[in-house]
Parts: C-alpha cells; sequence; structure tokens
C-alpha cells in the first residue's frame, strides 16, 4: 500500500513539474515576444524620423529631426544598433544615392556617430562585447580603426583574435591579415576553416597576401591557400600554380591540382594530362575533374582513358567529366559498349544520375 502511494505521489510530482516547465517556456516566450515587438516599435520609430529627415523642406528642419535620433541614442543604446543597421544598409546603396541624401546620411553618421561609440566599446573588459564592435567597426568601414583592431590580435583568448582577425580582413588589412593567419598556421585542425573564411572575407589584393602567405608559411599553410584561393581564379597566380604541381610534398601538389579545376585553359592540358596519370589517385582525379572544364579531343580522349582508373573516385570523376564534355554521345557510347566492366558501370550511373536530376527539377 505504501508503495502504490508512493508511486502516486512520484506520478504527480512528475506531471507537477511538466507543468512547471511548460509555464516556464510560455513566459520565456512570452517575453521574447514582447521584447521582439519593442524592438520593431523602436526601429518603426528611427525609420518615420528617418523618412522625415530625407523628405524635410529644409536643412534646419532635417537638422532637428536629427538631433531628436541624436536624443534617442543618448537615452537607449538600442537605438543605436537599430540605426547602425540602417547606415550599413545605406552604405551598401550609397552609389545610387542623390547627392542630397548622401549628404543627409553623412550629416547623420556625423551626429550619431556610431564609430565612436563602437570604439569605446572595444575599450571594454567585456570579449563578447569586444567581438561585437570588431564586427560593427569593420562594417562600417572604419579604417582608422585598424591599429587599435591589429592589437588584439595578441589576446590570448581564440574567440577575440578570430573576431579581429575578420574585422582585418573585412577592412582590407593585408599586414593585420598575414599576421593573423601566421600566427596560427601550426593549429592544423582550426587553421584550415579560418584560412577560408579569412580569404573570402578579404577586400584587399588577393594576389598580393596570397603569394605573401605561400611565400612566408610552411607547407601546409602553402597548400591551403593555394586551395582557398583556385575559386578566384587569379591569372597571376595560375603559373606558381602550374609550378606546385610538381611539388614533391604531396598536399601542395593536390591543392594545386584542385586549384586548376577553376583555372585551367586549354595551354595546360598537356600537364593536366601528365597529373591524370599520377601515381596518387586524389591528384588524378582533380586533373580528371580539371580536364572536364577543357572540351577539345585530346581532354576528351583523356578523361575516356581516366574512367578505366582502378579507383572508384577517379572514374566516377571522369564519368561525370565526360557526360559533360561529349554532347554527342559518341565517346560514351563507346565507354559503355567498350570491354571495361568498371568503366561501364560509372559511365552509366553518372548518366543516372544527370537523367534522374532532370526528371527532379
Amino acid at each position: 500500500m505504501r508503495f502504490e502511494l508512493f508511486l502516486v505521489m512520484i506520478f504527480f510530482l512528475s506531471i507537477l513539474l511538466i507543468c512547471a516547465e511548460l509555464l516556464w517556456l510560455y513566459l520565456l516566450a512570452d517575453n521574447q515576444e514582447e521584447s521582439k515587438a519593442k524592438l520593431n516599435k523602436k526601429e518603426a520609430r528611427c525609420r518615420r524620423i528617418l523618412e522625415a529627415i530625407i523628405c524635410a523642406p529644409t536643412q534646419s528642419a532635417w537638422e532637428c529631426e536629427i538631433n531628436e535620433l541624436v536624443n534617442l541614442v543618448d537615452k537607449d543604446d538600442s537605438y543605436m544598433e537599430i540605426l547602425t543597421d540602417v547606415f550599413m544598409e545605406s552604405l551598401e546603396k550609397y552609389e545610387e544615392m542623390s547627392e542630397k541624401d548622401k549628404k543627409i546620411i553623412g550629416k547623420i553618421i556625423e551626429k550619431v556617430n556610431p564609430i565612436t561609440y563602437y570604439e569605446n566599446m572595444i575599450k571594454e573588459n567585456d570579449v563578447v562585447k569586444k567581438c561585437y564592435a570588431c564586427q560593427r567597426l569593420a562594417a562600417l568601414g572604419a579604417a582608422n580603426d585598424i591599429e587599435g583592431i591589429r592589437e588584439l590580435l595578441k589576446s590570448r583568448n581564440r574567440q577575440l583574435r578570430y573576431a579581429a582577425g575578420n574585422s582585418l580582413a573585412a577592412l582590407g588589412d593585408k599586414e593585420g591579415v598575414e599576421e593573423f593567419i601566421l600566427g596560427f598556421q601550426d593549429d592544423y585542425k582550426y587553421s584550415y576553416r579560418v584560412i577560408n573564411e579569412v580569404i573570402d572575407r578579404y577586400t584587399g589584393d588577393l594576389y598580393e597576401i596570397s603569394k605573401d602567405l605561400i611565400e612566408k608559411g610552411d607547407s601546409y599553410l602553402k597548400a591551403t591557400v593555394i586551395k582557398s584561393i583556385g575559386k578566384y581564379k587569379i591569372k597571376e597566380l595560375v603559373p606558381y600554380v602550374l609550378e606546385c604541381t610538381n611539388d614533391t610534398d604531396i598536399n601542395i601538389k593536390i591543392a594545386a591540382t584542385k586549384a586548376m579545376c577553376f583555372c585551367a585553359e586549354k595551354e595546360h592540358i598537356l600537364t593536366l594530362i601528365r597529373l591524370s596519370k599520377d601515381q596518387n589517385w586524389v591528384v588524378r582525379e582533380f586533373a580528371v575533374k580539371a580536364l572536364g572544364n577543357l572540351n577539345t579531343d585530346e581532354a576528351i580522349e583523356a578523361v575516356k582513358q581516366a574512367t578505366q582508373d582502378e579507383q572508384w573516385w577517379v572514374r566516377q570523376t571522369a564519368a561525370e567529366s565526360l557526360i559533360k564534355m561529349d554532347y554527342s554521345l559518341e565517346h560514351i557510347e563507346s565507354v559503355i559498349k567498350g570491354y571495361d566492366r568498371y568503366a561501364s558501370e560509372a559511365v552509366k550511373y553518372s548518366l543516372y544520375k544527370v537523367l534522374n536530376m532532370e526528371e527532379k527539377n
């Protein structure tokens, strides 16, 4: 009897806990909705004032409205966040604006002064705020703060260094980005992803920074940078990338061959054919993929031969490349009807995938 009573108590206690949790979730959701509604109301107010400024008939009228914005920011920091988003939207459309609108936006930014606000935030001891301030300063194009952001690269906090490095990339600071990347090149698990992100965000001369990183970095960094820049098709780097396809370091050789998938031209066919017969199957696969972008008789023949490769991935890439290259289906048909069962299966499988995708579309 006591045991049954104990079970009943446990049951009701569980129900009570579930109800309490549901109530807590409801209150949390309600608070979030309330906060969102308040934020939307503030944003609407800011946009109304901005519209009034732009439509104001005289300079004194829009200066009066600007002062109202400044007063809002002084009383509530959340208005600064809203206005900064609006400023960034305006900066994206800056070239399309009329001279009058450019003058007004410039005056608003000067009066509200978001850059000084985030410069002060970056001096605080809170790491999260420092990271956020870095992002905001970069978005606002605060080139005068490059030196200050560079100082954050000396921090022991990885999150802060990451935020600083990405901000310097957005500001196009070659020296700072190089310092950031070279500072963690030995951390292989971390560096590959970050190098890709930083290079994607970098607004400076990609050729110059890539060349410097390749010269200053170790073999791992060299390979990572070569892989990262391939998609940008930097013509000045192509001769160097071609040279790296002969490198004794297999990682550099693979990276260079992968980069050629983006920037290969017809004059590179002989090099790619040689690489399609390399001892390393990853090199062969990327070489075949690069040849797939060059629709010449030599390239088609090399890709056709690669459908007989001993490695499944190479055969599959070759089959996909051949389907893309052979519009007449002559070579595809000869492989399917050929004596090599593995080559035939690779092409059939690739054709099936292509037809299946077309049906879905």
